[in-house]
């Protein structure tokens, strides 16, 4: 006759399998992650289609604002900008933290060009994964002062009412280039060794609140 586990075992056997499953299934939302919710909140329209692990975006005005329910961009998944000129904007806004660990890339008729602005309320995160490709990147953690000032094409504008203790995190291995202006801003702004922050413009990293 074959012994029977105890209870204790049992529980203990009971809640190994549970929290296996559970990490299986966080394992599994972890892979699927990637940018999802949007709403252009200013600048017209943008189409935005996506195919498996590739996420495209057309923008049709100078200057687009797209809010995001999530912008997490995981390992093997891209998000791409289309843009009609090289001078133009699309700021992308999230509620939290604002990751990008796959690829990011901004085109105009196929090369690289327009300029890719994120926000993220909670911080912004480039793992060690990030590619991001652009003709101007900005990363930041205060929101704009006036969105119709961006919307209208000035070109001095203000970040105000961030949170004081977020920041901007570049991890190792991680490749941020821009071919002209890029700036990272933020109460803190880390790029630990062994990433790539590369401009073709200025580089500009700012620690501010505002």
């Amino acid at each position: 006759m074959t012994p029977r586990p105890s209870s204790n075992t049992r529980r203990s056997l009971l809640m190994r399998t549970a929290i296996g499953a559970v990490l299986a299934f966080a394992g599994v939302g972890a892979a699927q992650a990637q940018v999802s919710g949007a709403v252009v909140a200013g600048g017209g329209s943008a189409a935005i289609t996506a195919s498996g692990a590739t996420t495209n975006v057309r923008l049709n005005q100078p200057r687009t604002i797209i809010d995001w329910k999530t912008f997490n961009v995981a390992q093997g998944q891209t998000v791409n900008f289309n843009f009609n000129s090289g001078t133009d904007i699309v700021l992308n806004r999230t509620p939290g933290t604002l990751t990008v660990d796959g690829a990011v890339n901004g085109m105009v008729g196929g090369r690289t060009g327009g300029n890719v602005w994120l926000y993220g309320a909670s911080g912004v995160i480039f793992g060690r994964n990030a590619q991001v490709n652009v003709g101007g990147l900005m990363a930041v953690t205060a929101p704009l002062a006036s969105d119709s000032d961006f919307l209208a094409g000035k070109s001095s504008l203000a970040f105000q009412g961030g949170a004081p203790d977020i920041s901007i995190l570049v991890k190792a291995g991680a490749r941020l280039h821009a071919d002209g202006a890029l700036a990272l801003i933020a109460p803190s702004v880390v790029t630990e060794a062994g990433s790539l922050v590369t401009a073709g413009g200025t580089a500009t990293y700012a620690a501010a609140d505002n």
